[in-house]
């Protein structure tokens, strides 16, 4: 570490290039990896009314496109040198910014803080975005990539996370990276490296599924001792009274009319906060049915077991990262929509009751039966 963990080191000429030059990196690997999927565990049911914008190659919204990008891992392990990295893992020799990429995940600005210098580091592992400690992004941009950093360096490396939130420090733990190898920056604080280990075209924000996803699903149920849970719950998922964002209005109506109609199912209430990790992975690995609607907590599929069920309704965003971590854990998905809501809504949402309960029969006979039933009368659907 150096002496002085405040110095202002950036002005505000700092550039952005695309382009980080040759004499920083010491190694490129690339990695092109392929997971086969069953594509008839994914229904996007197309009978409830739907519109999810496109526009962005990142958001798929057919079967076809979610089940290619589950399974396909393309990216490359980089090995860089001498340079600086910051909250959002991006890299600079300070002069430039290297920003290989427009999505709004890496669009720094540049004026907005006040950079400084807080550490220096022999060996570094970088892999993040803006959102990177967001709940779902800090599973999908942080650890998905992760996995593509070869496992020998990770007990000799720090590891850069943006902020400092108690479920990060949680799973890096269960990873096997003690408190003191977990580097926590904000925004505008940088430290500088010898080495650094990253993944590069793509670095991370959604674009490490495949092995990577089942790698980390793999080495976290070993971590929290759920590997051989047996699934029997049949679950009802609310987003909690503390977030206004996407919370049923209505879900309380939908399970007073399941317990009517399957009386001999025991539906429970899902909670959607845990104190720990450990807590959410003992909770997720014996649901065997989970109702709810899409968002990050679903992230926690990670920890299901296979043939297990999800029945989710969405909004105006087709949830193809939920998709693609439950397709490679080899788990079965019904996602149908609810008209009339953004995905960012902050309204109550209220689900159509019929719509709900055609979904849950869909759901109840794929947890009974290891697949989803052919479409029908009785089991009405548009695949």
């Amino acid at each position: 570490m150096m002496n002085n963990p405040s110095i202002t080191f950036f002005n505000t000429t700092l550039r952005r290039s695309s382009r980080i030059p040759s004499k920083h990196i010491v190694k490129l690997v690339k990695i092109r990896e392929n997971f086969p999927v069953n594509p008839n565990n994914l229904i996007i049911d197309k009978l409830t009314p739907h519109k999810y914008p496109s526009g962005d190659k990142l958001k798929f919204q057919t079967h076809d496109k979610v089940v290619n990008y589950a399974q396909k891992l393309s990216t490359s392990y980089a090995i860089l040198q001498n340079l600086y990295i910051n909250s959002w893992s991006l890299f600079s020799n300070g002069e430039h910014v290297y920003v290989m990429e427009g999505y709004r995940a890496f669009r720094y600005i540049y004026t907005q803080y006040n950079h400084t210098l807080i550490g220096k580091y022999d060996s570094v592992i970088a892999i993040g975005d803006r959102y990177a400690e967001e709940y779902g992004h800090f599973f999908v941009d942080v650890l998905a990539p992760l996995m593509c950093i070869p496992r020998e360096v990770w007990p000799h490396s720090h590891i850069v996370v943006k902020e400092n939130l108690s479920y990060c420090t949680d799973l890096l733990n269960a990873l096997n990276f003690t408190n003191d190898r977990i580097i926590h920056l904000k925004d505008g604080e940088w430290i500088f490296a010898k080495t650094i280990h990253t993944t590069l075209y793509p670095s991370s924000y959604f674009r490490h599924p495949a092995t990577a996803h089942a790698n980390l699903s793999i080495l976290l149920k070993q971590a929290y001792g759920v590997e051989h849970a047996k699934p029997t719950r049949y679950v009802l998922m609310n987003r909690d009274k503390s977030l206004k964002r996407r919370r049923l209005a209505n879900l309380d109506e939908v399970k007073e009319i399941v317990q009517k109609l399957y009386p001999t199912i025991v539906w429970e209430d899902l909670s959607d906060f845990y104190p720990t990790i450990k807590a959410a992975a003992r909770s997720f690995s014996t649901i065997k049915l989970l109702f709810g609607i899409t968002g990050s907590n679903l992230v926690r599929a990670v920890f299901m077991q296979p043939k297990s069920v999800l029945v989710i309704a969405q909004l105006n965003f087709n949830d193809y990262n939920m998709m693609a971590i439950s397709l490679v854990n080899d788990l079965m998905y019904f996602a149908f929509s609810t008209k009339g809501y953004g995905h960012y809504t902050e309204k109550p949402v209220y689900l159509v009751i019929d719509d709900a309960l055609r979904a849950i029969k869909i759901g109840i006979y794929a947890a009974q039966n290891g697949e989803f039933p052919k479409n029908s009368t009785e089991y009405h659907y548009i695949p």
